[in-house]
């Protein structure tokens, strides 16, 4: 093999993998700064990004946390998808960078396969269901406690559940049929993400192909210029078929 010849290959083996960043609108993480740094990090690693806003999901937190209609929902998360979209159009680097909203993605029937997939292990699971649960009361505080939401047994956390079955479903969905096979995030994947890649659980492990989650912890973004609250270190969750 010519001396370079692998790196040409690894590069164009790169550039034909799609990468994806679910932003949750109502986190801290929901900022220009971070899709920038999402685009750094995507560089070398895949050809194109997809930055896919969770509208369809945080409509569920608007109803619930704020006491809002739908429409009001809506209206608040179209400015705040707006300012994102405007971000992501600016950014620029070696990849394509796409904006897409979650609604697109749910309106498609294989998605909505794997909603089905999703919500009736809720329901007929147990120890599924109290993942979700046990992990919707995480994710959102402080805000719960600030509202008297005390337990996790509130029935105020089912109803906010949803949103945690709408992205497992999505998450599902992009690795399953191909759209993605890397999803990048600030953060390491969420505990019940990680447990259904790794059949934990029987309604998955018979519907799916296996898939496992890696979260290097070492990668730095060989880029200058680029800087946040979250930094250059922060992991990537990759979503690689297992051999």
């Amino acid at each position: 093999m010519a001396v370079g010849s692998g790196t040409r290959e690894t590069t164009e083996k790169h550039t034909k993998r799609t990468g994806i960043l679910l932003v949750s609108l109502g986190a801290k993480h929901a900022r220009p700064e971070s899709i920038e740094l999402a685009v750094a990090r995507a560089e070398g690693l895949c050809g194109t990004l997809l930055v896919c806003a969770l509208d369809t999901a945080e409509i569920i937190n608007r109803e619930v946390l704020h006491d809002e209609s739908k429409e009001s929902a809506q209206r608040y998360l179209d400015g705040v998808v707006s300012t994102l979209e405007s971000a992501t159009k600016k950014c620029s680097g070696r990849i394509q960078v796409k904006f897409i909203r979650m609604s697109e993605f749910v309106s498609d029937p294989s998605y909505e396969k794997f909603h089905l997939i999703v919500s009736r292990a809720y329901e007929e699971d147990g120890a599924f269901q109290r993942h979700i649960d046990n992990q919707t009361f995480r994710n959102l505080q402080p805000v719960l406690m600030r509202m008297g939401i005390q337990r996790r047994n509130d029935p105020r956390i089912s109803a906010l559940a949803e949103y945690l079955l709408f992205e497992l479903a999505l998450i599902l969905f992009v690795s399953e049929d191909g759209i993605a096979d890397i999803q990048f995030g600030n953060e390491p994947e969420m505990g019940v993400v990680d447990s259904v890649f790794s059949d934990k659980y029987d309604a998955f492990r018979l519907t799916f192909r296996r898939w496992q989650v890696q979260i290097p912890r070492n990668y730095r973004v060989a880029r200058s210029g680029v800087s946040g609250q979250f930094g250059v270190d922060d992991p990537l969750g990759f979503l690689l078929p297992v051999e």
